[in-house]
């Protein structure tokens, strides 16, 4: 019997090694904290990286194959702006601090461990040791320390609480926040902060960096071409030994959707994301394909509200138009009943979520009414602008809503852009009309995280909306609440407020993507439902 122990705690042991997590966080010798935070108990989770506990061996070899239909601009530099997907596609090349568990909790990626002390305002992670940059330099605080301090001291938001960072030891960084935020360390994860980048590679291209993403991932990159292609191929010095199985990740970039289904359908890739019909989704499935419903946000109109010469700094303006859009008959007829119509900026089942947000049904009567209000009629109609993405199913959406809003005597003028100058114009502002706008409310990322990113008085996105007081008070209210509870009580008032009070944006449906993946491609999640956390490392295809 004593020996059958001695083989078992042998055995658990090695377990523990090769897979490299840290069962409890470290304490720092040289500062120690007043409090101590384990990241995940390993009888929840083993480590968020590693092979698959279950299912068919991996395979080694080959190339996944993905078609996506927007150009990716910046793949390798966190600290400017950055769409969902450009992040997610970095997470080829670029690991993380902070992993999420399969619940969106935090557990080890970068950082093997962290101590909180909320009194103190501080947050002390330990590195991981070992492990070396793509460019073969080597990823230690200091590395941290630039990555934190480039993106803190930049135009984005998300680590704006942090008044300092400070360098330990080599294995040891230590955050100072202004005040102390219980959600950050989740968010440092789910908005892209704690992305970590080779110094000396951003140094070496600069501007270019984010053509050429360096970091501590599975794959380099290994060719892009604007608007065209990017190529990833396997990173020999991975920390992670035995991984990634896959040899390479080719993404091409098809704007047709047409086209990129034929692709797909003919075996061209390996998995696919463009603007699917119901009946494109039914056949695919019918034919074995693998349907990837996985990721969410609510698709909105975002109002140059803040400009006092436009016209959509009236309220009455932006409800006008809001009665005016038939929201029921047009998200159905173009989505086909794949995604529901959207009322207020949260969607049913989440925290922020409130049933007593009343939205703005379809009325072309109070539509009218508010808009004779404003002093809009037949001898002065309103003109504004749509700019958004330019694709087909957008385009039809749009021209849906034009024809309802054409029936209040409102002209709206469609302009449909390319995807880098939207993004440019989404982080820079925008002037008399209308932007796309895409809330990401996904349970991985909190909507404090959400708002904090789009719709606040400094927001890396969005500028152009105007931020009432009120909401302001209660937005910063919410950010020192660390009863999650309370906060989430929060969330429901500024969800009510930014609808119901100020119609601050206008909903428009529940965006739910349709990825679809081929049967032999597996344990490759990506924008997985409730993490967003994504691991290319342990993909791999069955041949």
């Amino acid at each position: 019997m004593k020996k059958l122990v001695i083989i078992f705690a042998s055995l658990m042991v090695c377990i523990f090694l090769f897979f490299g997590c840290t069962a409890a966080p470290e304490t720092t010798a040289t500062q120690p904290p007043t409090s101590t935070t384990a990241a995940v108990p390993r009888s929840v989770l083993q480590c968020p990286q590693g092979t698959p506990t279950s299912g068919p061996t991996p395979q080694y070899g080959g190339t996944v194959t993905m078609i996506w239909g927007m150009a990716c601009n910046n793949l390798g530099a966190p600290w400017k702006s950055m769409t969902g997907f450009e992040r997610s596609f970095s997470r080829f090349a670029i690991e993380n601090l902070i992993g999420l568990d399969a619940s969106g909790n935090p557990v080890p990626q970068l950082a093997t461990s962290w101590q909180t002390d909320p009194t103190a305002k501080t947050i002390t992670f330990t590195l991981r040791q070992g492990v070396n940059f793509q460019d073969e330099t080597p990823f230690n605080a200091a590395a941290v320390k630039w990555c934190l301090d480039t993106y803190r001291t930049g135009t984005l938001q998300d680590l704006k609480l942090v008044s300092s960072v400070d360098v330990i030891d080599d294995n040891h960084v230590k955050l100072t926040l202004s005040a102390w935020d219980p959600v950050f360390i989740s968010n440092l994860s789910s908005s892209g902060a704690g992305k970590i980048t080779s110094p000396a590679a951003a140094q070496k291209y600069g501007d270019d960096i984010a053509h050429n993403p360096v970091g501590t991932g599975p794959f380099k990159i290994g060719g892009y071409v604007p608007n065209v292609s990017f190529k990833f191929v396997k990173f020999d010095g991975y920390w992670q030994k035995g991984l990634p199985y896959l040899d390479a990740i080719q993404v091409n970039i098809v704007a047709d959707p047409v086209v990129a289904l034929a692709s797909f359908t003919k075996g061209e890739a390996n998995w696919c994301s463009t603007q699917f019909t119901p009946q494109d989704i039914k056949n695919l499935k019918a034919q074995g394909f693998i349907d990837q419903n996985n990721y969410a946000n609510i698709w909105c109109l975002a109002p140059d509200s803040k400009n006092t010469d436009s016209p959509l700094a009236d309220i009455r303006v932006r409800q006008a138009i809001a009665y005016a859009i038939d929201k029921d008959i047009d998200v159905n007829t173009i989505f086909g009943g794949l995604k529901p119509p959207a009322y207020q900026l949260a969607a049913k089942g989440y925290p922020a979520w409130d049933e007593t947000i009343k939205g703005y049904p379809y009325d072309p009567v109070k539509a009218k009414q508010l808009l004779e209000a404003a002093g809009y009629n037949d001898a002065h109609p309103l003109t504004v602008t749509m700019s958004y993405t330019s694709s087909a199913q957008a385009t039809d959406f749009y021209t849906a809503v034009q024809s309802d809003l054409k029936k209040v005597g409102i002209n709206f003028v469609l302009a449909p852009l390319d995807n880098a100058t939207t993004t440019k114009m989404i982080a820079s502002g925008w002037n008399n009309g209308f932007v796309d706008f895409r809330l990401s409310y996904n349970p991985e990322k909190t909507y404090s995280s959400s708002l904090q990113e789009n719709l606040q008085v400094n927001p890396s996105r969005y500028p152009s909306i105007a931020i009432p007081d009120a909401y302001d008070t209660l937005f910063n209210t919410m950010l020192v609440e660390n009863d999650m509870a309370k906060r989430a009580v929060y969330y429901q008032q500024l969800n009510k407020m930014a609808i119901d009070d100020y119609c601050m944006v206008i909903p428009l449906y529940v965006n739910i993507g349709d990825n679809m993946l081929e049967p032999n491609t597996h344990d490759f999640n990506f924008w997985n439902v409730t993490t967003f956390e994504f691991l290319p490392e342990i993909a791999w295809i069955s041949k």
